[in-house]
């Protein structure tokens, strides 16, 4: 890492090309010469491939929260069915025990 800018330069004819130099490398800025003579949009279509990178990126990680919220969402369902069989249980032993201990009738 260099505190001065570097500047990268060489072979840049395609769009995709200049994002992964500038991923890859980590330069403050290129050098264009004949790539930019054959398409004068190279500059232009770059910025569109890096935000569609980007984009792809997000798309991933909003897929992997997706699944990540889907698979708790389904554990939760399970949690709360346990705890719901639980406390039926509960209730159960304690109409069961009130009627051994004489303090509830019976209510079959």
């Amino acid at each position: 890492n260099s505190t001065l800018p570097i500047i990268g330069n060489g072979d840049l004819h395609q769009p995709y090309q200049i994002v992964k130099r500038l991923q890859k490398t980590n330069c403050k800025a290129l050098m264009i010469a004949r790539g930019c003579l054959r398409n004068p949009f190279i500059f232009l279509e770059s910025k569109l491939a890096e935000n569609e990178t980007k984009i792809s990126y997000l798309m991933k990680d909003i897929d992997d929260l997706s699944e990540i919220v889907t698979k708790q969402g389904r554990e939760l369902e399970k949690l709360t069915k346990q705890v719901s069989f639980l406390m039926q249980k509960e209730n159960e032993r304690d109409d069961l025990s009130g009627i051994v201990l004489g303090d509830k009738p019976p209510h079959w």
